[in-house]
């Protein structure tokens, strides 16, 4: 297996979005999580660490999380109305990223993934749908990429691992994130020292099916946002989609652009990487997901 991401860790306790969530909040975490990246790399697999803040998409029933957002809005599909981010508020969390990706670090993973998607944090304050800011962090593109550029730039100073940042390339809602905008985005973060770019869709909040990758979403489309991104900049991107039983047509359409795919069962079970798998898939589940990288 080539690569392992294990499920997103908390970066505080007040921020969990399972309650049996991984943490990386403190140094204590570090030597069990060793234990974790040891096993992993005695089968010459690498180990990535994928970061989130879910800002006002915490959990409300774990007691004592807490909510903030760009916004003082709550999700329109139902949460609890978090505390508008503050000045403080922002520089807190630029230093909570840095501090969990140096235990990240510590910890021996090879990979660092940070969630700009999905309706988290750093999405909520780039879909114009959410950020109302009228501050320096609000009100237009450049004003909305600011924080997730600054949080990059404070974690490539504290560590010297590659950085995968995971953006949706459309929240597929009115006046939501749109490729275009996510295009110029990918830009960005590729100067700003990005190692690669994973395309997803949707938002945890108001698109959900798109953000599960639902069997019913349509077939090809975060595909083909990937190649738009992808036609940007020089760096990997990684791409993530839902297939039916029919799967040929739709990876012989891409194999010549993704030199590996990483098939997974509709459980989340891993079945294989493959290498130009139009020639060899072999597993028929009901839904496959599967990681492009391009």
């Amino acid at each position: 297996m080539g690569a392992v991401i294990p499920t997103p860790f908390y970066m505080n306790k007040g921020l969990r979005e399972l309650p049996a969530q991984m943490g990386i909040d403190n140094d204590e975490k570090i030597e069990g999580l060793k234990e974790l990246t040891g096993l992993l790399h005695k089968t010459d697999t690498k180990a990535i660490a994928h970061l989130n803040h879910p800002g006002r998409m915490v959990n409300p029933i774990i007691p004592g999380n807490y909510f903030i957002s760009a916004t003082d809005k709550p999700c329109e599909n139902g949460g609890t109305i978090p505390n508008r981010m503050t000045q403080k508020d922002i520089k807190a969390v630029i230093r909570l990223f840095s501090e969990s990706a140096v235990r990240v670090q510590k910890a021996g993973f090879d990979i660092l993934e940070l969630q700009f998607g999905h309706g988290y944090l750093v999405a909520q304050f780039l879909s114009p749908f959410v950020n109302d800011r009228e501050d320096e962090y609000g009100g237009g593109f450049e004003q909305s990429v600011r924080f997730p550029l600054e949080i990059l730039s404070a974690v490539k100073a504290a560590v010297n691992l590659p950085v995968i940042i995971r953006i949706s390339g459309d929240e597929m809602i009115p006046n939501g994130i749109i490729l275009p905008e996510m295009e110029e985005f990918a830009r960005l973060l590729e100067k700003a020292g990005a190692a690669a770019i994973h395309v997803s869709a949707g938002t945890v909040c108001s698109a959900p099916p798109w953000f599960f990758q639902h069997m019913f979403v349509p077939k090809g489309k975060s595909w083909a946002m990937a190649r738009q991104v992808k036609r940007r900049i020089k760096i990997p991107v990684i791409a993530v989609a839902v297939v039916g039983d029919s799967v040929n047509s739709e990876i012989s359409a891409t194999s010549g652009r993704a030199p590996y795919f990483l098939v997974f069962n509709e459980n989340g079970d891993f079945l294989k990487v493959l290498k130009n798998p139009a020639l060899s898939l072999e597993h028929r589940a009901s839904t496959v997901i599967i990681n492009l990288l391009l």
